[in-house]
């Protein structure tokens, strides 16, 4: 089992102490390879709004080389960790970059196969509030990135230290990895299954030459094959 954890900043302060209690927690039930990412030092990039990632392949981003290290641990792992404090009431800069940057796998685009057996954790800490905020933005993106499922965490700096903490983050911890072991199991919320057959007759309506065309012809997902079964 693997388990991606992308962090926002590298200050090592309450987001990261709280995420590294969900990760001691989670490797409690078995041996589990993570794989940790900094978006502060590894990925300090904003998107341009080129449109290269849509029009031209993911390829001719001009922040591929860097994005794409990170890329494929998260698209093996079994479980994916986004984590960010808040700021104004929302994701940090580093986050939502990064956010911004995966846009081209959204399902009404060109989503990968593996984000649909993939569990999502959105963890945030705050000095007064905003977690709530701050999560909705983080577990959206696994959601239109075709996540099977995906939970959140929010901890008030305040409370980092108080037991009623401690019994959260192992719920929490609990309830993800069982998610990632039966996974293959649970049915996609309804939602992203008319949301894709919603883009399915838009795409059948695109330009065969585009890529989200080409890329949903391969699939055979045009065909009525659905990216979260196995064929």
């Amino acid at each position: 089992m693997k388990v991606t954890i992308i962090h926002s900043n590298g200050r090592k302060e309450n987001t990261w102490e709280i995420t590294q209690m969900f990760r001691y927690q989670l490797s409690k039930y078995q041996k589990i390879e993570f794989k940790e990412h900094d978006l502060s030092s590894e990925f300090p990039y904003f998107c341009t709004g080129c449109h290269n990632c849509f029009l031209h392949g993911e390829q001719t981003c001009p922040h591929f080389q860097k994005l794409q290290p990170i890329l494929e641990d998260f698209l093996s792992a079994d479980g994916v960790i986004l984590d960010s404090p808040v700021y104004c009431m929302d994701v940090s800069g580093q986050m939502k970059s990064f956010l911004d940057h995966l846009g081209y796998m959204w399902i009404a685009h060109r989503p990968r196969i593996a984000n649909f057996f993939a569990v999502g954790m959105a963890i945030s800490t705050a000095s007064n509030g905003g977690c709530s905020y701050t999560n909705k933005t983080m577990e959206r993106s696994f959601e239109y990135l075709g996540f099977r499922r995906w939970y959140h965490l929010g901890v008030l700096k305040s409370e980092i230290e108080e037991e009623k903490t401690r019994k959260r983050v192992v719920k929490a911890a609990k309830k993800f990895y069982q998610t990632m072991l039966n996974k293959d199991e649970i049915h996609p919320h309804l939602y992203q299954q008319l949301f894709f057959q919603i883009m399915k007759k838009k795409i059948l309506s695109a330009d065969q030459l585009s890529l989200d065309r080409q890329y949903w012809d391969s699939k055979g997902w045009l065909e009525g094959m659905k990216p979260w079964k196995y064929e």
